[in-house]
């Protein structure tokens, strides 16, 4: 049985479960370095992120709602990729996100990243790309019908 002193009274670790929280503050901390830094990412734009997903559950409650894409593997029209291309498409012609969120340009880059992290879930755990492009080299892609709004 391990103790620590408490300045007052000897404590140990059956008594007092905090204990190996006392002995880990008199110990150097020691922390690994990783390559990755969640500071880096804009918090305004994890946010929409999230908005992202919370538009997804209302608009496909009836499919399963935004866990949706977990459960059924989505390609062609439905897919990401396609999704990425029209969100991209519709942000550079400036066509307002839909009336969701008073189309706001911001939403469509955040959809873009919300796709993207659909596909990095198929890439993970089916191991391979939702698309293959070779055989879209004689296809012709069909823009929306939306148009800007006035």
């Amino acid at each position: 049985m391990q103790s620590i002193e408490d300045g007052k009274h000897e404590l140990n670790e059956y008594d007092c479960p905090q204990v190996r929280f006392l002995r880990a503050e008199r110990e150097e901390v020691k922390r690994v370095p990783v390559a990755y830094r969640y500071d880096a990412i804009w918090p305004e734009f994890l946010k929409l992120m999230a908005n992202i997903g919370g538009i997804a559950d209302a608009k496909y409650k009836h499919l399963g709602g935004v866990f949706n894409y977990i459960k059924v593997r989505l390609d062609g029209e439905a897919g990401p990729i396609n999704h990425i291309y029209e969100h991209l498409r519709e942000y550079r012609e400036k066509i307002p996100y839909d009336n969701h969120v008073s189309g706001d340009l911001a939403y469509h880059l955040a959809a873009i990243a919300y796709n993207a992290m659909m596909e990095f879930y198929y890439l993970r755990n089916y191991d391979q790309a939702a698309v293959d492009f070779s055989s879209l080299r004689n296809k012709i892609w069909k823009p929306s019908p939306r148009t800007p709004q006035e």
